[in-house]
């Protein structure tokens, strides 16, 4: 579904969200008139022969090749860029996150551009598509200077990845340094992302990427901060237990020291995106040890919990409070009174406030590796077979957000190897191994992977258990070869404080003006008869699955997603 949804947004962006929006009213409006089931191949054919997206889309190009491209193959594509001077050229690969697969074509997709000469991020025409059979080094069809910035997949519309060359990265860095607010929102959320994702699949140096991501000092905007943020607790997990952690608190307070002195714990928000982004920096401040903001947020816990004080925290802070109020907590009878006041108190709450205060309760911290009893509770909350006192569409949410704190991570494993087979009956196997799949990108130590075998040699599991188990375990290994091969890297990139400091040339912000499209499409770059490129990639799956009107419903959700996060 995230995989459609992101399909569509990316040819939205070609299309137009009113050609797009008309196109899937017409879809709606026939399928829900037939009365029908539908399936993926109805839904395609429908697509690519609706008048306006052939008036659209020039006739030459195989829209749907394009489509069935993406829906036939696991998986999405990476472009690492290189240079040869002012040109430029391409490689398509597959990300694949240190996996390597076997596939047999390549995606085909727009790629949407933007360069230090044309800042046009808003330029509807300025694209080309990357229209390959085979791996082959592309060379695109604009010239930037050595010392110049361009960026690829602009705003993030295709859902794909691009990695840089070391030099274009710090080019990167430079004018992010210099005036950051150059590039949209979107697009800034886009490169950090990326720029996270190629340090965790080892196709880029920390230290450089890094470099780049100083300039968060300066920057004030959600989207771009939630990239981050995601980013950095996601690090901070695999880098918890081999001794880096002070390394990067230390890097973390100096990149949120100004945002969180202009949001404070006390003050209002003007809305709700600024209310989120409050309680996020708050909350990363305080993970990351910064002594002033653990001692306001303590003290207003115990405020919040005096009866006679009359005293209310900001909501946006509130589940910080709380979080670090119950640090502390290892008893399971304290821990669930604890729950049920945090849930008496907001019982109308929606699904995401329920994930935030599920995270702030998991808060309580264990001592010398042993297990934390209040966090065993929450696990017994979410599992046990006799009480279901979580619901069932809330159990991976507040799985995760045991899984997540470093902290509890082995236990979060250790109670659910043990427990696997008295699980709360309303799951089913499949759904237990979507559980297994979830923790696995935070598991880091050798006693996890004991864990695991053992689990194999007592439990010996069904087919599909076991297959997730082994591929949990080969995570497992590569996970502890990226922090080996990284570590020095890792710890020299965490003592970067200041961004670089050469200006880069001054350059105009362009107005959010979009431009007219041609009904033509723009021609795809030229491929040269030279410089095949092998390609780890991924095997096609089975043949498009059948979907009804509710699951195209869904998608159409999701989608619409993606528009507003954009």
């Amino acid at each position: 579904m995230l995989k459609g949804a992101g399909v569509l947004f990316m040819l939205e962006s070609v299309l137009t969200k009113e050609v797009m929006s008309q196109v899937l009213a017409d879809f709606f409006s026939k399928s829900i008139s037939e009365e029908s089931a539908v399936s993926t191949e109805d839904f395609v054919n429908f697509f690519v022969t609706h008048k306006e997206v052939v008036e659209k889309i020039h006739n030459k190009l195989n829209l749907k090749e394009v489509l069935l491209g993406w829906l036939s193959q696991s998986g999405f594509p990476y472009l690492q860029t290189k240079r040869a001077g002012s040109g430029i050229t391409i490689d398509e690969k597959v990300f694949t996150g240190g996996i390597r697969r076997t596939q047999e074509k390549l995606w085909k997709f727009p790629i949407f551009y933007a360069n230090s000469n044309d800042p046009a991020f808003f330029n509807v025409d300025k694209f080309f598509w990357l229209l390959l059979d085979d791996p082959r080094t592309v060379s695109l069809n604009f010239t930037v200077p050595p010392d110049d910035w361009f960026v690829l997949n602009v705003n993030g519309t295709g859902p794909y990845r691009v990695n840089y060359e070391e030099k274009d990265w710090l080019n990167l860095a430079l004018v992010f340094a210099n005036n950051h607010t150059i590039f949209p929102t979107s697009t800034r959320s886009k490169l950090i992302s990326d720029a996270f994702a190629m340090i965790y699949a080892g196709h880029a140096n920390p230290y450089i990427i890094f470099s780049f991501l100083t300039y968060l000092q300066k920057e004030e905007s959600l989207t771009p901060w939630l990239s981050a943020l995601d980013g950095f607790e996601y690090l901070h997990s695999l880098i918890y237990s081999i001794g880096l952690k002070d390394d990067l608190d230390t890097y973390m307070q100096n990149i949120l020291n100004e945002i969180y002195k202009e949001l404070g714990i006390d003050n209002n928000s003007v809305d709700n995106f600024q209310g989120i982004l409050r309680q996020r920096i708050v909350s990363a401040v305080c993970n990351h040890g910064n002594q002033a903001c653990i001692t306001d947020t303590t003290k207003d816990y115990l405020k919040m919990i005096d009866v006679h004080s009359g005293y209310s925290p900001n909501n946006d802070v509130r589940p910080v409070i709380l979080c670090n109020g119950i640090r502390g907590v290892r008893d399971a009878q304290k821990w669930s009174g604890l729950y049920n006041t945090t849930f008496d108190d907001t019982s109308d709450m929606g699904h995401d406030i329920r994930k935030v205060y599920y995270e702030a309760l998991a808060c309580p911290t264990s001592e010398d590796g042993t297990e934390n009893e209040g966090i065993n509770q929450f696990l017994n909350y979410i599992f046990r077979a006799d009480n279901y006192v979580i619901p069932k569409a809330d159990v991976p949410t507040a799985f995760k957000a045991i899984y997540t704190n470093p902290d509890h991570v082995t236990q979060a494993l250790h109670y659910f190897v043990i427990n696997e087979q008295r699980l709360r009956k309303d799951i089913s196997l499949s759904e237990k191994v979507r559980l297994l799949r979830g923790i696995v990108p935070y598991l880091t130590k050798t006693e996890e992977l004991k864990l695991l075998q053992k689990y194999l040699d007592v439990v010996k599991p069904k087919n599909e258990m076991r297959d997730a188990v082994m591929l949990a375990m080969l995570s497992v290994n590569r996970t502890q070869n990226f922090l080996n091969n990284n570590y020095k890297a890792l710890k020299s990139a965490f003592q970067q404080v200041n961004p670089p400091t050469p200006a880069p040339p001054t350059v105009t912000p362009p107005a959010p003006t979009l431009t007219t499209k041609p009904s033509n499409v723009t021609t795809p770059p030229t491929v040269p008869p030279n410089g095949t490129v092998t390609t780890p990639t991924t095997p096609k799956p089975n043949s498009a699955a059948e979907l009804n009107i509710f699951s195209l419903f869904t998608l159409l959700m999701v989608y619409l997603a993606f528009i507003y996060i954009a």
